[in-house]
């Protein structure tokens, strides 16, 4: 059904492209996830057993360089595989990356497999009060592409809401909503990467 809605969308002027997930877990974790499985037999466990064994490693030799360089090789089967998927039923339009955020977002090699495969990078940015420009400088380096902020926004005190969750930063008023988006999207303008961005969202929590 995905291909087929995929197809239909091939000449649509209306669309710019397509996202292929949102926040996935891509990271430090993904080579002892992959390791600890319970199934022996899982595919995720023997590829991780067998790049162990070719990297002549141990589960006490492991570092953080380790996981980063596996957490790329699955983010590279995974946005290879897609884009493929993608670009099969439909070439004419973008492919948007799946929405990178966290720690994997400052892991160079799941940025540069992101590069390799999206046409834009789409990342949601939470943590920073003005957008680090040597993140950005970073994300077009390491990814050869452009990127897209695709979740940033703030929260105003003053909306009668509870505003008790969500990841973005709280302000006491709206006018100050106004100045946190302002700050923010000059700070995105700046950079000589970013294509877009997306405020998330509009109306706040609870």
């Amino acid at each position: 059904k995905v291909c087929q809605k995929l197809a239909q969308n091939k000449n649509d002027k209306n669309i710019v492209g397509y996202f292929s997930d949102n926040e996935l877990p891509f990271g430090l974790k993904n080579l002892e996830g992959y390791l600890s499985l319970q199934n022996p037999n899982d595919p995720g466990r023997l590829f991780a057993e067998e790049w162990m064994k070719n990297q002549g490693l141990t589960l006490q030799q492991i570092t953080d360089s380790d996981r980063a360089n596996f957490a790329g090789i699955v983010a590279e089967h995974y946005y290879k595989t897609v884009s493929e998927a993608i670009k099969k039923y439909d070439s004419n339009h973008l492919y948007l990356g799946s929405r990178l955020h966290g720690s994997p977002k400052s892991i160079r090699q799941i940025v540069e497999a992101a590069g390799r495969h999206c046409d834009i990078v789409s990342i949601n940015y939470y943590g920073d009060w003005t957008p680090n420009a040597e993140k950005m400088k970073n994300w077009g380096v390491w990814a050869g592409k452009p990127f897209i902020i695709t979740e940033f926004y703030t929260k105003g005190m003053d909306s009668g809401l509870g505003n008790t969750t969500g990841a973005g930063f709280a302000v006491e008023t709206q006018q100050d909503r106004g100045y946190a988006y302002q700050n923010f999207v000059i700070g995105l303008i700046e950079s000589a990467n970013c294509v877009g961005w997306h405020w998330f969202r509009y109306q706040d929590n609870d």
